[in-house]
């Protein structure tokens, strides 16, 4: 989303193979990205997609937001960040919201976010790069289990939550749970048949 993009509305996509061509690519992977200034605004709704099949060597995440005012509501999304034969030593992100500047108005409920992405980078459910989070989040499912690399459930500035517990001590997602999401098939086959394309 472009800044300036009002009231927009981002739902119901399939977004995945992202990079399928390019193995080893260490560019960005973004399953969405807002940007937005306090000038030229971004607001909207995320909400009913699903975002998998990132296989880049460089930083992925599921949702980036660089906007910095909003609201910007993100509902029932599915994002799945598994690759594990990854060999990328760069952050992975179910949500990024990468601007230094405090992001007001940021609205995260009832979405499943799985990182278990290989490689060595840093693997974190929640990234915020401001020194304050004034957002809403909860009621979402979150598995972070990768096998290599630093874990933690979520970052602020440069503050560390470890655990989703350690998390809920700021009084975000008091009624979430951190536990795999047990899909019943193949990813793939689950995606196809909820999501068809």
């Amino acid at each position: 989303m472009p800044a300036g993009s009002l009231t927009f509305l981002l739902e119901k996509n399939r977004i995945y193979d992202l990079h399928v061509n390019m193995p080893g690519t260490p560019t960005i992977s973004r399953g969405v990205h807002m940007s937005g200034t306090t000038t030229a605004p971004t607001s909207g709704t995320i909400q009913n997609n699903l975002i998998y099949g990132m296989n880049n060597d460089g930083a992925q995440y599921g949702i980036q937001n660089n906007s910095v005012t909003g609201p910007v509501n993100i509902y029932h999304n599915t994002i799945v960040l598994n690759n594990a034969t990854g060999a990328g030593t760069s952050n992975t992100n179910a949500i990024n919201l990468s601007n230094t500047t405090v992001q007001n108005g940021i609205d995260m409920r009832n979405n499943i976010f799985i990182v278990t992405r290989g490689g060595t980078g840093v693997k974190r459910i929640y990234d915020v790069s401001a020194t304050s989070a004034p957002f809403i989040s909860d009621y979402n499912v979150s598995y972070l289990n990768a096998p290599g690399g630093t874990q933690t459930f979520a970052q602020v500035g440069s503050t560390n939550y470890n655990t989703l517990i350690d998390w809920q001590v700021t009084g975000k997602d008091l009624n979430s749970v951190s536990q795999d999401p047990l899909f019943v098939s193949r990813v793939q086959e689950i995606y196809a048949n909820k999501f068809p394309g």
